[in-house]
């Protein structure tokens, strides 16, 4: 299995899980009464089907083959639903949308991370994430859970709210998309240098220890730098309210600052997975 299957496999679920669940509470409402119970339960075994086939899946080769194994099997899944709402007469429903939307998502997250790159000073540096082992070494899971995060913002994108929705609107989402882009800048900064960095470790006794310590503390810097980018971040603390056809006011509005984020809880849970890992020796500091 790679990163990106562990993922994609991971945020389908979730996605279907939620459906199932939005589907249950709408047939618990008042309004659940007005809804085909037969249908319903038709629709729930069709989309458990589809989670065991996804549950089960077994890789192929490459990612690129994967998905379009994966998109095979959702749209098949898709027709199988409208034919079942056909039977009681009914047209494509919130399944079938959430199918499209799942089979759209996954193909924007395998480009997404097939093509990842970063700027600096002097160039453009790709790092795709597609392709990579999914396997217990410190660095490997470090890409599993970047892919995650790179995923997650795709299928899940966040709730601003709606203060935050409105003040958007007024003044523009600039500010939001600079600091989700620093932020994308930094998880790949850091993930590139600690590759290059690993690949100067010299298989030893201590080979494990050395390359486990290294992934660690380029976690910890994309932390700091993570706390960094949002403290940095210029805070929203007024909005352009027009008065006439000439004139504008500046009108205060809560102070908003980006926080650490879905960012932060990914490196949390990088941290988690290599401390469950059997820790290994090593017996005199690291020095690079």
């Amino acid at each position: 299995m790679t990163v990106f299957i562990r993922a994609a496999k991971r945020l389908m679920l979730q996605c279907l899980d939620k459906s199932m669940e939005d589907s249950s509470a709408k047939n618990q409402s008042w309004f659940g009464g007005f809804r085909n119970a037969e249908l319903s339960e038709a629709q729930k075994e069709l989309t458990l089907k589809l989670r065991r086939q996804i549950d089960d899946f077994v890789p192929k080769e490459t990612d690129l083959k994967s998905l379009l194994a994966l998109k095979k099997a959702i749209a098949e899944l898709d027709a199988e639903v409208e034919g079942k709402r056909k039977e009681y007469q009914y047209a494509r429903g919130n399944l079938n949308t959430t199918l499209t939307e799942m089979n759209s998502n996954l193909e924007r997250f395998y480009n997404t991370i097939s093509t990842l790159s970063f700027k600096t000073s002097e160039a453009t540096v790709p790092f795709p994430l597609n392709d990579i082992e999914n396997s217990k070494h410190p660095f490997n899971i470090l890409c599993a859970h970047a892919a995650y995060y790179f995923g997650e913002n795709i299928f899940n994108p966040v709730d601003e709210g709606y203060i935050v929705k409105a003040v958007s609107s007024l003044v523009g989402a600039t500010s939001t998309v600079s600091v989700r882009e620093h932020k994308e800048a930094c998880l790949l900064s850091h993930l590139k240098k600690c590759d290059d960095l690993l690949k100067g470790v010299k298989e030893g006794d201590e080979y494990d220890g050395m390359r486990q310590e290294l992934v660690l503390r380029e976690v910890d810097a994309i932390k700091r730098e993570n706390a960094e980018i949002c403290r940095q971040a210029q805070p929203i603390t007024s909005v352009p309210v027009s008065l006439s056809f000439f004139a504008t006011a500046n009108v205060k509005a809560p102070t908003l600052k980006p926080s650490r984020g879905r960012l932060e809880v990914c490196m949390q849970h990088v941290l988690e997975e290599i401390a469950s890992l059997k820790k290994p020796v090593v017996t005199e500091p690291l020095t690079l």
